[in-house]
C-alpha cells in the first residue's frame, strides 16, 4: 500500500530545502498493478502502474525507505529532474513515491511507461546475421542514434543535471524512432548531506578513469558532465560493436587496470573514422581537456550530414543521366526518392523486392561511363563503385552480366599456379584460352569461409568489372561450374607470363634489357594513373600482378586487396589481406611513427592490441611501384632471398631496396632518383603521384 505524502516542514529550514520542499512532494494515487520485472541491469525490480490514468514504471531503489527523504542532495536531485524541461532525447521523470514490498516500505522513481527496447537489444537484433561493411544500410542510423544521445546528454548538461550511467542499456529507442535517455537513480546516498558512492552496480566498461578505484567497488569520484562524455565516447564504440560491451569478453579487473593505464577501447573496424575520431577525443585521461557536449553535438551533426550525403549525392547525380526505356528511368526515380526519404534499406527491397534489378541497372550505368555513353564526373563515378560493393556485400548479389558459362578447365593445369590468397587454373571459353582465379578458402565445406570467400571474390568481380584501360587485364566474368558451387573468376590467359619472367628473356642485353623493362614500367605507371584517377588504390602492386599480353604490352590484374576511396575519409577494401612485405610502404608497417593519420589499430577479442596498420592507399601504391622498378631491374624480389618477416622488420628499420647493379644491365641514374622519390619514407608529401611518374616518362630513360 502507498501511504499520504510525507510532511517535510519540520525536517528542513534553509533555502536550498525551502526550493526542493516546494518542488518535491510524494505522488499520491500510484497504484501497481502487476507483477516486478528486472530491469536490464538485472538488480532493479520495475513494477507497472497507473498515474492519473496513465500507464508508468515504478522502479524500487532497493534498500531505500522513507527515510532517504532526509538526504539533502537526494531532494535536490528529485527536483532537478522533476523540473527539467521536455526533451525528446530524455525520458519524462514524474516523481517519487512509496511502495512496500515484502512488508518493507521502498522509494521508488517514477516514469511514463517504457514503450519500445533498449537501444542495445535493438542493434543487436538489427545486426544479427549481418557482416561488414554496413555503411549503406546501417551506419547512418547508427550515427543517427548516437547524435541523438549526444543531444540528450546536451539537454542534461545544459540544466545542470549529470545522467551517471550511460551505456547502450540505458538508451530507449521508442517505436517512432527516437532516443531516449533513461537516467535518474544511479547515485548511492546516505541520510546526511552528502553523496557517498556512485552506483557500484553500473557497467566498468564505461566508467571515466576518475570513477574507477582499484582497491574497492567504490568510485574515487562522483559521475561529472566529464564522465558522462568519457561514457558516450564508450557507447560510440559498443553502438558499433553490434550491440556488445566495448570490450567484449574481457573481465571488470582487467578493465580498470587498462583504463587506468590510459589504454584506448579496441577500434572497431566498422566504424567510421569521423566517429572514431570524436570516442578518442571522449577518452583524454584529463577530464578537463574532454570535449563539451556542445561541441561534440555540432561535430556529430557534420558526421550525420557526411553519413547521408554520400548516398544522396551519388544517386541524385543520376537523375540527370538519360535513360533508354521507361523501366531504367523507373528504377532510377525509385532509387532517388528512398535516397531523399533516407530509406536506405528499402533500396536493396524496392521493384517487387528486386534487388537485382536496380543493382544491374546502376551497374550497366557505371560501365556505360567508359563506354563514353555517359559522362559522370570522376567523383561521382567512385562513389558510385563504392555503392555498388557496399550493396553487393550486404546483399550478396553480382550483376547478372558478370555470369559466364561453358568455361572448361584443363584437367591438368587444375590449380596450375598457386599466390598468395588464390589458385590459378587453366581452361577455355569460346576457344579462347582463359585463366580461372579461385580463391583459397580455409575450408570451403564451412559456411562462414565459404561466405567470406565468396563475397570478397564478388566484390573483386564488381571493382575489375568496371574498369576498362588499355593496360588492366580485360575480366571477362564469373563461373560458378568449373568448381561446383565455388565461384571462380575468369580471365584471358596470358601466354608471356609475368612482367618479371617475361624481362628475364633480355637479361645481359644492356640497352634493349633496360628499354624492355621500361617500356612494361611506364605502362603499368599508366595503369595506375588511371586506377587514382578513379580513386583506387591496387594495394598489391608487384611484378606478379603485371602480366604481358600477345603484344608485348602490361596489363594490370589482381584486385583482390584493392581499397576505393570516396569522399572524406570514405574508403571500402576488398578484403583485410596486407600483401607482399617487400612491397608494402613503411607507413602501412610501421604507422604508428607517422602519427595519428596513418593509423589503425586493429584488437582481438580480448581488446588486447594485436597489430598497428593502415589499408592500402594511393601514395603506398608509388612506393610499391619503386619497388616494382627494382624487382624487374634485378629480376627478384626487391629485397633478394629474404625471409618476409625479416623484409618487414627491415623496413620498420628504415631499410630500402639496394639499387640494381647486375653489369650491362645497370638502372640508370635519372631511373635511380625518380624510385628515390617513389621510395621516399620520411616525408610522404614529397613521394611521387602517379600523373608525375607518368609525365617523367621511364619509357625514355634508357
Amino acid at each position: 500500500m502507498f501511504p499520504q505524502a510525507c510532511d517535510l516542514s519540520a525536517r528542513t529550514d534553509n533555502a536550498d530545502d525551502q526550493l526542493a520542499r516546494k518542488i518535491l512532494c510524494l505522488l499520491l494515487d500510484v497504484q501497481p498493478i502487476g507483477e516486478s520485472r528486472h530491469t536490464t541491469d538485472d538488480y532493479t525490480d520495475v513494477y507497472p502502474g497507473v498515474y492519473e490514468g496513465l500507464p508508468v514504471d515504478l522502479k524500487v531503489m532497493q534498500g531505500y525507505g522513507a527515510q532517504i527523504l532526509d538526504s539533502r542532495p537526494f531532494r535536490k536531485d528529485v527536483a532537478l529532474w522533476r523540473t527539467l524541461p521536455p526533451s525528446e532525447a530524455v525520458h519524462p521523470f514524474l516523481g517519487v513515491s512509496l511502495v512496500t514490498v515484502y512488508q518493507r516500505t521502498h522509494i521508488c522513481l517514477i516514469s511514463p511507461k517504457v514503450e519500445g527496447e533498449t537501444l542495445a537489444q535493438h542493434v543487436r537484433t538489427l545486426m544479427r546475421g549481418s557482416e561488414p561493411p554496413y555503411d549503406f544500410e546501417i551506419v547512418p542510423l547508427i550515427i543517427g542514434w548516437v547524435h541523438g544521445i549526444a543531444h540528450g546528454l546536451l539537454h542534461l548538461h545544459s540544466n545542470d543535471l549529470v545522467l551517471g550511467r550511460l551505456c547502450g542499456n540505458t538508451v530507449l529507442l521508442s517505436p517512432n524512432g527516437h532516443i531516449q535517455l533513461l537516467g535518474f537513480g544511479s547515485k548511492v546516498y546516505d541520510h546526511a548531506d552528502v553523496v557517498t558512492e556512485f552506483t557500484s552496480k553500473s557497467d566498468v566498461a564505461f566508467l571515466a578513469p576518475e570513477l574507477l578505484d582499484d582497491s574497492s567497488e567504490k568510485s574515487v569520484e562522483l559521475p561529472s558532465f566529464a564522465s558522462d562524455v568519457w561514457a558516450f565516447g564508450c557507447v560510440c564504440v559498443e553502438l558499433f560493436n553490434e550491440g556488445n560491451s566495448p570490450y567484449n569478453d574481457v573481465g571488470d579487473i582487467d578493465i580498470k587496470r587498462r583504463v587506468k593505464q590510459g589504454c584506448h577501447l579496441p577500434h572497431t573496424m566498422t566504424i567510421p573514422d569521423d566517429i572514431w575520431a570524436i570516442a578518442e577525443r571522449c577518452w583524454d585521461m584529463s577530464a578537463k581537456r574532454r570535449p563539451s557536449m556542445r561541441v561534440l553535438v555540432d561535430e556529430l551533426t557534420e558526421a550525420q550530414k557526411r553519413s547521408r550525403g554520400f548516398l544522396t549525392s551519388v544517386l541524385t547525380s543520376l537523375a540527370s543521366i538519360p535513360s533508354n526505356n521507361a523501366d531504367r528511368q523507373g528504377v532510377l526515380e525509385e532509387v532517388l526518392l528512398l535516397a531523399r526519404n533516407r530509406n536506405l534499406r528499402e533500396i536493396l527491397e524496392f521493384k517487387d523486392s528486386n534487388a537485382q534489378h536496380a543493382f544491374d541497372i546502376l551497374h550497366e550505368i557505371l560501365l556505360d561511363c567508359y563506354s563514353g555513353r555517359y559522362n559522370l564526373p570522376m567523383g561521382t563515378r567512385s562513389t558510385l563503385r563504392i555503392l555498388l560493393v557496399e550493396l553487393a556485400s550486404v546483399a550478396d548479389i553480382v550483376p547478372r552480366a558478370s555470369f559466364v558459362s561453358g568455361v572448361e578447365i584443363t584437367p591438368r593445369f587444375k590449380e596450375h599456379i598457386k599466390t598468395g590468397f588464390a589458385y590459378i587454373s587453366i581452361g577455355t571459353l569460346q576457344a579462347r584460352k582463359v585463366a580461372i582465379k579461385s580463391l583459397r578458402a580455409f575450408n570451403w565445406s564451412i559456411e562462414r569461409f565459404a561466405r567470406k570467400a565468396t563475397k570478397e571474390l564478388f566484390i573483386e568481380s564488381i571493382v575489375w568489372k568496371t574498369l576498362s584501360h588499355k593496360h588492366i587485364l580485360p575480366f571477362i566474368g564469373i563461373d560458378f561450374e568449373c568448381f561446383g558451387f565455388q565461384p571462380t573468376m575468369v580471365s584471358l590467359w596470358m601466354e608471356n607470363g609475368t612482367a618479371r619472367k617475361y624481362v628475364e628473356q633480355a637479361k645481359g642485353q644492356g640497352r634493349e634489357f633496360r628499354a624492355l623493362v621500361n617500356k612494361l614500367l611506364h605502362q603499368t605507371a599508366l595503369a595506375v594513373e588511371f586506377l587514382h584517377g578513379e580513386d583506387i588504390a591496387h594495394g598489391d602492386l608487384r611484378g606478379g600482378n603485371i602480366l604481358v599480353d600477345p603484344e608485348g604490352n602490361a596489363v594490370l590484374t589482381d584486385f583482390g586487396i584493392a581499397v576505393l576511396y570516396g569522399p572524406g575519409d570514405t574508403h571500402f577494401s576488398v578484403s583485410s589481406h596486407d600483401g607482399d612485405p617487400s612491397y608494402i610502404s613503411p607507413e602501412r608497417l610501421n604507422p604508428a611513427s607517422y602519427g595519428d593519420d596513418y593509423l589503425e589499430r586493429k584488437y582481438n577479442r580480448y581488446g588486447n592490441l594485436e597489430r598497428l596498420r593502415t589499408p592500402p592507399s594511393l601514395r603506398s601504391d608509388i612506393y610499391a611501384f619503386g619497388c616494382l622498378c627494382v624487382e624487374l631491374y634485378a629480376c627478384e624480389e626487391p629485397y633478394g632471398p629474404m625471409p618476409r618477416l625479416h623484409v618487414a622488420r627491415a623496413v620498420m628499420n628504415k631499410a630500402s631496396p639496394k639499387r640494381p647493379k647486375r653489369k650491362g644491365d645497370e638502372m640508370t641514374d635519372v631511373l635511380w632518383k625518380l624510385v628515390g622519390q617513389c621510395l621516399e619514407r620520411d616525408d610522404l608529401s614529397k613521394r611521387l603521384t602517379a600523373k608525375q611518374v607518368v609525365e617523367a616518362r621511364i619509357i625514355d630513360m634508357v
